[in-house]
């Protein structure tokens, strides 16, 4: 089934799988933003509710891996950091079309849960990568459908250590515990 998919400043996008998608998001006044937007915009993604700020350059995330093939993420939000709730708000009218809302925590705290929550009184399916993770954690999991931790960041909501496969059911009911609705633990080589 093909599906409508909001993102919100999320790279996480289902453009793979036949979805039409838009994004609600913010880039810099530079060379990255305009070059993103149209690498967007040429895979058909909605890019109508993309902003554009002079106040900080394009997001950008390096993957750094290490000798054992382990993964981390270093990201530097820029211009995600510039999107408000009010933005989301007056995007309304993308929330009431999707069928599905995916959120990144790229973005101001503040700006994901009202997402989460405006994507909620639509009834639209709510998916939150919880990534990257506050160290305070988070007070909105009950406004997911499904959160995506990784080991870490599972680990971190729950207090809980997850060290393998063994261990991911219990983590997951207690990422479940937290308010998500599911919850989808990406254990990386594992």
């Amino acid at each position: 089934r093909d599906y409508k998919v909001t993102g919100v400043q999320t790279c996480a996008l289902p453009i793979c799988l036949g979805a039409e998608v838009r994004l609600i998001g913010c880039v810099g006044d530079d060379a990255s933003g305009r070059e993103l937007r149209q690498a967007l915009a040429d895979e058909g993604i909605g890019v109508e509710a993309l902003a554009t700020t002079t106040q900080a350059a394009t997001g950008t995330a390096l993957i750094v891996v290490d000798a054992e093939g382990r993964n981390q993420i270093a990201v530097a939000p820029g211009a995600n950091r510039a999107l408000t709730a009010a933005d989301v708000d007056r995007r309304d009218a993308d929330m009431a079309w999707a069928e599905v809302v995916v959120v990144s925590l790229e973005v101001p705290l503040a700006t994901a849960r009202r997402a989460l929550a405006c994507a909620r009184r639509h009834r639209a399916l709510t998916i939150l990568n919880p990534a990257p993770l506050p160290e305070r954690g988070l007070d909105f999991l009950d406004l997911a459908d499904y959160a995506t931790p990784n080991e870490g960041e599972a680990a971190r909501l729950t207090g809980l250590t997850l060290a393998g496969l063994d261990q991911a059911a219990s983590v997951a009911a207690a990422v479940r515990a937290r308010g998500a609705g599911h919850a989808v633990l990406t254990l990386g080589a594992a």
